[in-house]
């Protein structure tokens, strides 16, 4: 008698699926090893900087491929699993899983424009970045800096000191919100 391997196939259909490690063989692992002693070769005759724009751009292409893949799998996974828990309530057969607790959805999942305290950070922080970018190139020694530097310099800065003061607000209101919630939760 043969087995029965379509059995084993639907089994294994109607069981969620989980993320598993990333897997790779012996080919890929010495294809990578041969692109980077091409790289580190060829980082051997470019300059630093050129260097490490190189790598910056290979890292973010990188990182955009590996993203792509696990946001992929992922929604692959999400899809499977949502599609066996409408099987389940069509045919009344439930599988065991773990409870799923009745909380309501936290505030932070709700669409709200940016605070004043968030522009105003980012607006004060982005005219110091400005102010701190005329100080460091105009008035340290060793920096000689045309007035088309220094214009240059100073807007450069305002854009990072708006950037982080942007980030750092953002963070700030969201820990906020968070913190506010969960005593709101527990007071109930």
């Amino acid at each position: 008698m043969k087995p029965n391997f379509d059995a084993e196939k639907d089994n294994e259909m109607n069981q969620p699926l989980a993320l598993q490690p990333p897997k790779f063989s012996l080919r890929t692992l010495l294809l990578s090893v041969a692109c980077l002693a091409i790289l580190f070769s060829l980082m051997a005759k470019i300059s630093a900087v050129a260097s490490l724009g190189l790598i910056l751009t290979i890292a973010l292409a990188a990182a955009h491929i590996v993203a792509t893949s696990l946001g992929s799998r992922l929604r692959g996974i999400a899809n499977h699993n949502s599609r066996l828990e409408s099987q389940e309530e069509y045919s009344g057969v439930k599988t065991e899983s773990a409870p799923r607790p009745n909380i309501p959805p936290s505030s932070l999942c709700n669409r709200n424009p940016l605070p004043k305290s968030v522009r105003l950070t980012t607006l004060l922080c982005s005219m110091i970045g400005g102010i701190l970018g005329v100080a460091l190139l105009g008035f340290l020694p060793n920096t000689p800096a045309n007035p088309a530097g220094l214009v240059f310099g100073s807007i450069s800065f305002s854009v990072l000191g708006g950037f982080l003061g942007f980030i750092a607000a953002s963070f700030f209101e969201i820990v906020r919100e968070a913190l506010y919630d969960a005593s709101e939760r527990l007071s109930k």
